[in-house]
């Protein structure tokens, strides 16, 4: 499938309409609140771009609850089941996760789709460690904010390609992708051209069923993601004001 993008654009530069210069200000804070956090294994879905050498995790669960194995993972959470499938699977996944903002309910694909939505998602315990973050997220020019998330990726990996999703379908997901300190190498890739539009921003839009994946970093990295739905300023402001499809 031929990248999307966003009006022939590979990623909306999102920055020169948000205080980043306060966010990167926030990084000691970040650090310190990811280290005391509860990070959780980060989850692959369908979607990966050569998943029959990398493996997902959702696939996985999906072919063991479908099996005679399906009771290897009786009582096992997500974490849990990430650890095994990399230990015994040989699974591939260099990143976790920490939720500022999580789904009230994790039991199904359903509860995903509405990342979007405050009333299906909560501040969790995480909050309480990022005061500056969740004050500066209040300003932020949405109508409403849902899932909050800080990806964090381990050092000399590949974040993998992939899509945030099993295909491209037609769809408006609206949401901020933050990368203040520009520590993170992440881009959005053309399988058509095999070319890597570099992220060169620290706030960006893009389409999330559009592939994309990260170089491996000297160091660990973070970035934020924040879900939601814009205000119509913002909209006319990145100009997809009127758009049916992002």
């Amino acid at each position: 499938m031929i990248m999307q993008g966003i009006k022939n654009k590979p990623f909306i530069d999102a920055a020169p309409y948000l205080p980043m210069d306060e966010l990167q200000s926030l990084e000691k804070e970040i650090c310190l609140g990811i280290a005391r956090s509860k990070i959780n294994a980060g989850i692959y879905g369908p979607g990966i771009r050569n998943e029959e050498r990398y493996k997902s995790t959702i696939n996985l669960i999906q072919q063991y609850m479908s099996s005679e194995n399906r009771s290897d993972l009786d009582g096992m959470t997500l974490d849990q089941m990430s650890v095994f499938f990399k230990l015994y699977e040989g699974m591939y996944s260099a990143s976790s996760v920490v939720y500022i903002r999580d789904f009230k309910d994790k039991k199904s694909l359903a509860t995903y789709m509405k990342k979007a939505q405050a009333d299906s998602t909560y501040y969790t315990d995480n909050a309480k460690f990022f005061p500056g973050v969740v004050k500066w997220l209040e300003r932020l020019p949405f109508k409403e904010i849902g899932r909050v998330i800080f990806f964090i990726h381990e050092h000399d990996c590949n974040l993998l390609i992939h899509r945030d999703g099993p295909k491209y379908i037609p769809h408006q997901n609206e949401f901020l992708w933050l990368n203040p300190c520009q520590k993170k190498s992440f881009f959005i890739y053309n399988e058509d051209t095999d070319e890597r539009h570099y992220v060169d921003t620290p706030a960006a839009f893009f389409n999330d069923l559009d592939e994309h994946g990260g170089d491996p970093n000297p160091e660990m990295t973070w970035s934020l993601r924040v879900d939601g739905k814009f205000t119509e300023k913002f909209k006319k402001q990145l100009g997809i004001a009127g758009l049916k499809n992002y």
